[in-house]
């Protein structure tokens, strides 16, 4: 891929966003967390009233309210609480600039928070978009629809470091959060240990929600795992594993990283066909494709996608959709 002149860019991030990795490596970002990493309840209680009121910038971390927001070209923020406050003081800093604001998730699942009104945050944040010149971007093509979104392909960490070229051949991998897909994981896995697979599934609860002892039955309990590890847990297996919540008009990470790692996919998103990178060969679609087919086309040797389609779904891929769009 051809190298891509970018111009000036400063990342907004919310404390522990995964997005960090997917920055550390292009020299001309600036990344800068928006709020102070609130361990405690109480901190992020407070934090919250804080930007209930007109002086809501005492919220703010430090590290946002002194930064010279006026010398970028282009300003993106990743899914964050309040962005619309965000985006108002961003703009009040800088009236040229471009301002993006990314969804990492669908709009269903985001601002899942106490005390926090996702819903009147998304309504307001949708009718200021003119008034304040920002684009909302996502990679959910039927939230793109039902909003009038900017769709910009999902993307992924790329680490070409990792390899493992002898993967367990019979070896299924999952890893996410249930979001209401466990007992869908947990079928899927009673299925294929009677075809004779091996089914590594990694399903991290969702917070305050109430689990029976026998709810992760047949996968594993997970937790917060490091995404590189993830990946290095997923390299072991030929088959990774794409559920989507209900709703979701998207691909996952999985889809991704099954081809950036040369792993065939199993996934229940039929739209998938209409992606660059399928290939029948390397991916199969829960629902769409015949089931008897199945034991065949784990046979099937995996087909090389072709590095220009690659390298669109990785970070510099993506960052110049997003500039260009």
């Amino acid at each position: 891929m051809k190298e891509i002149q970018i111009p000036k860019i400063l990342a907004l991030l919310s404390p522990g966003d995964d997005i960090q990795e997917l920055l550390l490596s292009p020299e001309n970002i600036d990344i800068c967390y928006i709020y102070k990493n609130e361990m405690k309840f109480f901190s992020r209680c407070i934090k919250r009233l804080k930007l209930l009121f007109p002086f809501n910038s005492l919220a703010f971390s430090n590290e946002f309210r002194h930064i010279d927001l006026a010398k970028y070209n282009v300003i993106i923020l990743d899914e964050t609480i309040y962005p619309d406050k965000v985006i108002k003081y961003v703009r009040k800093c800088n009236q040229t600039c471009k301002i993006i604001y990314w969804m990492w998730n669908t709009v269903e699942y985001s601002g899942r928070l106490r005390l926090y009104n996702k819903w009147k945050r998304w309504h307001i944040l949708l009718s200021m978009r003119e008034k304040y010149n920002f684009e909302i971007s996502s990679f959910d093509i039927e939230d793109c629809n039902r909003y009038n979104l900017t769709y910009n392909n999902q993307v992924a960490p790329f680490f070409r470091d990792l390899s493992n070229p002898n993967p367990i051949s019979n070896s299924i991998f999952f890893f996410g959060k249930d979001k209401g897909r466990l007992s869908h994981l947990r079928n899927l896995a009673d299925e294929f240990r009677s075809l004779g697979y091996v089914c590594d599934f990694n399903v991290v609860p969702d917070a305050r929600k109430k689990y029976s002892a026998h709810d992760f039955d047949g996968v594993k309990r997970a937790h917060y795992t490091a995404y590189r590890d993830i990946v290095k847990s997923e390299l072991n297996s030929n088959l990774l594993l794409e559920i989507l919540q209900d709703g979701q008009g998207g691909i996952t990470w999985r889809a991704l990283e099954a081809m950036f790692y040369k792993r065939k996919l199993i996934t229940n998103f039929q739209n998938i066909r209409k992606y660059d990178f399928y290939n029948e060969s390397n991916i199969y679609i829960i629902g769409l494709d015949d089931e008897k087919k199945l034991e065949q086309f784990m046979k099937i040797p995996y087909q090389e996608i072709p590095e220009n389609i690659k390298d669109r779904y990785t970070f510099m891929g993506w960052l110049h959709n997003m500039i260009n769009n």
